[in-house]
């Protein structure tokens, strides 16, 4: 049983995932992700719904499970949200072991898997002749994969919906986006043509109205209109490199994430 009474309750990808650094590389870490480091601040219980590579379907679904299961005891939701291009899966509970730094195995359960498309042209199309042929989709490839306005729509549904569930529940909660939403593949690694592309359709989009900027730091989400993801934020505050876990490995190392956490954390009771 757990020593605390209130829950801090969290969904992300790997910039969330608690055990994401037993996945550093060149070797593996151990270190306090944001989360467990906000949970200090807040001295509660932390349930960490994340899981290295999530889209924002899963982190929607896992974090909404763990609200409904701990509805009474909550004291806040943070949500990471992630790239928007990414595609999950459901499936059938499966599982797998991870080694941590201590050479301690942890067993992870998930019960969805995603696709993760990459920016580089050639990768971008096969990604598209991948999903028509899994799905079986009739029609030309560029029917295949969602264009820029679904992508979108679908992914400010998710932030919306997230927002109006902790609002009826009368729960507190923070929004952030970790990386830029949507890689370059549209636009032929062109990257502020994509930025350019995303702003105006954020501006323009009706739902882009409704999310309250006091509860989502970094909204908008694209510098172009003022908005910045937590990576930017992070190259902004340490420089190109000064957050990296290594070389090989551009996810954010633990000085990075005390930084995340303590800017989280004021963002969220400033409210």
């Amino acid at each position: 049983m757990s020593k605390y009474s209130d829950k801090i309750i969290v969904g992300g990808c790997s910039f969330t995932d608690k055990n994401y650094p037993s996945r550093a590389k060149p070797k593996p870490l151990n270190f306090k992700m944001w989360p467990e480091v906000i949970g200090e601040l807040y001295d509660c219980e932390v349930i960490n719904t994340a899981k290295c590579g999530f889209g924002n379907m899963a982190i929607y679904h896992e974090t909404l499970d763990a609200i409904i299961k701990n509805k009474d005891n909550i004291k806040h939701v943070y949500v990471m949200w992630s790239e928007w291009a990414r595609q999950d899966f459901l499936l059938n509970d499966y599982s797998y072991h991870i080694t941590q730094a201590d050479g301690s195995r942890t067993k992870i359960t998930k019960r969805f898997d995603t696709m993760i498309p990459r920016a580089e042209n050639d990768e971008y199309d096969k990604t598209q002749l991948w999903y028509r042929k899994s799905f079986n989709f009739s029609g030309t490839i560029k029917h295949a994969y969602p264009n820029l306005d679904n992508l979108i729509d679908t992914n400010l549904n998710y932030i919306y919906s997230m927002q109006s569930i902790c609002e009826n529940l009368n729960i507190p909660y923070t929004f952030a986006q970790a990386i830029k939403p949507i890689p370059a593949f549209h636009f032929t690694n062109d990257n502020h043509k994509r930025d350019n592309a995303i702003a105006i359709k954020l501006i323009e989009h009706k739902t882009s109205d409704l999310i309250k900027e006091k509860n989502f730091w970094g909204w908008p989400i694209v510098p172009d209109i003022g908005g910045f993801n937590v990576l930017s934020f992070l190259k902004r505050a340490m420089g190109e490199t000064g957050y990296k876990v290594s070389f090989k490995d551009t996810h954010p190392n633990e000085k990075a994430h005390r930084l995340i956490a303590k800017e989280l954390y004021d963002y969220s009771i400033q409210k």
